[in-house]
């Protein structure tokens, strides 16, 4: 892959990040495109590609907007409008064309169940809507749709924007935008449109209201269904630290409990690791990149392992080459925590074991 470094020419600093990671994304996709042409699979594969929010850096940001503004975490156009490109060549989709229709990322499991020949209604209740009709060219009944794009994790009020055909609504309901005629949103027109702002505050009013009532309730993560034996844990679904980037990875201090109900009682073997299992790294190691010798080591000599808030401690040690601990228990079924945690050779806490793998055995 092309490395970008150095200035344009014109002592501009080239971002060798972003531009790396275009040409990562393009070799990748390449490499997808040869094997479903040699497999035979291409005609009948459905590829979906987006991306997460809207742009992350500001230097990007700068560098190619499409005419918005704002990058991740704001709620700006530019914060959550993504593209999406969706191609399934042996179907009655109409490719090569643009879909202008008000969507959100809720809409893609029904809408491939949909065309799965599977009826949502069948498992359990979807926010999002399918895009049949409107891949298919035809009319499409949720065209006036309303939702809301809430960010963070505290649920706080008006820590959103409300999407409407050509209307957004954000500010505490002060600001309004016609992103038609003004995609930058510069312009704020609340004051010449006050019944679309009624509107569309009220429906926000409504939405938190329902939304809020059960966003604290208690949320666990099923382990031991007889179809899925095996269910991995990552820390951005723990109660605790907040730690769902490379960052606080690397950093290697978070601690956190999982929310977990056991549906079948019997053994089950839990693995505990520092690092993704398939990074193969060990419990000790730290992140080897560029001049870096191993960002994020810790000296890792304990683990433990607790189910409940009285449950007992299993203690084991470690070695510094051994890659993952693993405990063999048995687990009575019903809802509880699991507790597993990296300690040095004192016993000192030094972080929760981020992934987690748990078995049903019998």
């Amino acid at each position: 892959m092309k490395t970008y470094k150095g200035t344009d020419g014109k002592d501009v600093k080239v971002p060798a990040e972003y531009y790396g990671q275009i040409a990562n994304i393009d070799e990748n996709m390449g490499r997808l495109e040869e094997f479903l042409t040699k497999s035979g699979l291409k005609e009948n594969t459905i590829v979906l590609f987006l991306s997460d929010n809207g742009t992350r850096s500001p230097l990007a940001a700068e560098i190619y907007d499409g005419g918005m503004r704002g990058h991740k975490t704001e709620f700006v156009e530019g914060g959550h409008r993504v593209h999406c490109f969706f191609r399934w060549p042996q179907s009655t989709i109409k490719h090569g064309r643009d879909v202008r229709e008000l969507t959100e990322v809720q809409d893609i499991a029904p809408t491939l169940l949909e065309l799965c020949g599977i009826k949502p209604a069948n498992l359990y209740p979807m926010d999002g809507v399918s895009w049949g009709n409107l891949l298919r060219g035809e009319a499409w009944p949720h065209a006036n749709r309303k939702f809301v794009v809430q960010y963070g994790v505290l649920g706080r009020k008006w820590d959103a924007v409300i999407p409407w055909q050509k209307w957004r609504l954000l500010d505490q309901g002060k600001s309004l935008f016609d992103i038609t005629k003004d995609p930058h949103q510069d312009r704020n027109v609340a004051e010449q449109n006050p019944e679309v702002v009624k509107v569309m505050g009220n429906y926000y009013d409504e939405w938190h209201q329902a939304v809020f009532a059960t966003y604290k309730n208690p949320r666990y993560i099923h382990l031991g269904h007889i179809g899925v034996p095996e269910v991995n844990l990552y820390p951005c679904d723990w109660q605790g630290d907040g730690n769902d980037n490379l960052f606080g990875l690397e950093k290697g201090a978070a601690r956190g409990v999982w929310d977990i109900e056991v549906e079948t009682k019997g053994n089950y073997r839990v693995e505990l690791s520092r690092w993704p299992f398939e990074s193969g790294k060990a419990l000790t190691e730290g992140v080897v990149t560029g001049t870096s010798t191993g960002r994020g080591a810790r000296p890792i000599a304990q683990a433990t392992l607790k189910f409940g808030k009285t449950g007992q401690v299993q203690n084991v040690k470690t070695t510094p080459e051994q890659k993952r601990v693993t405990y063999e228990v048995v687990l009575p079924a019903g809802k509880t925590s699991l507790d597993a945690q990296f300690l040095d050779t004192d016993g000192k806490f030094l972080c929760s074991a981020f992934y987690v793998k748990v078995t049903f055995l019998k």
